[in-house]
């Protein structure tokens, strides 16, 4: 029944997300400004990024990466902000980049339906488990009620009707969603 509510959760993000046009999406804002640096980055890049997230006042997932000019790049994102940190092969600054938005009934949907990794902490893996685990359920209740009609065939002998429309509903939707584009 748990798995169901999160399942249901997809059904009602999906409907919502298809249907944006009805929804005040708000506009994101922009920020940068250039930081100068108290102290150069002389230890490992998870280290510093945490420690960039102390000092900054940042918080959400982690993550970094070093671009091909030799700038670290970490990047801060938190439902509704989005951080970016660009510190230079020099290490004399920093540039700080920022989008926020507004949270809305919209916003707060398009985040539950798009969130995945494990990465951030435990909500994170928390909500990572159910995802994986919704998505298992699907093909789990899929393939053991096409077995448990197998078996019973004899009994129902009318079961591949419900058969053909449960596989041709979902592809005529498909098929629908591709023309419509």
């Amino acid at each position: 029944m748990v798995m169901l509510l999160f399942l249901l959760m997809y059904v009602f993000s999906g409907v919502i997300l298809i249907n944006r046009v009805q929804f005040h999406v708000p506009e994101q804002v922009g920020e940068q400004k250039m930081v100068a640096l108290a102290e150069p980055m002389d230890e490992a890049p998870e280290v510093y990024a945490k420690k960039l997230a102390g000092e900054l006042d940042l918080k959400g997932r982690i993550a970094y990466r070093k671009d091909g000019n030799e700038n670290w790049i970490f990047n801060y994102n938190f439902p509704g902000t989005r951080v970016t940190v660009t510190l230079r092969p020099e290490q004399d600054s920093l540039q700080i980049s920022s989008v926020h938005q507004e949270r809305t009934f919209f916003t707060t949907v398009q985040q539950m339906h798009v969130l995945r990794g494990f990465r951030g902490g435990w909500p994170y893996t928390i909500w990572a488990i159910f995802y994986d685990a919704s998505c298992l359920a699907f093909v789990l209740f899929a393939v053991t009620g096409i077995l448990l009609w197998f078996r019973t065939r004899q009994k129902y002998p009318y079961g591949w009707i419900f058969l053909v429309i449960g596989i041709s509903i979902p592809l005529l939707f498909s098929y629908l969603f591709l023309l419509w584009r």
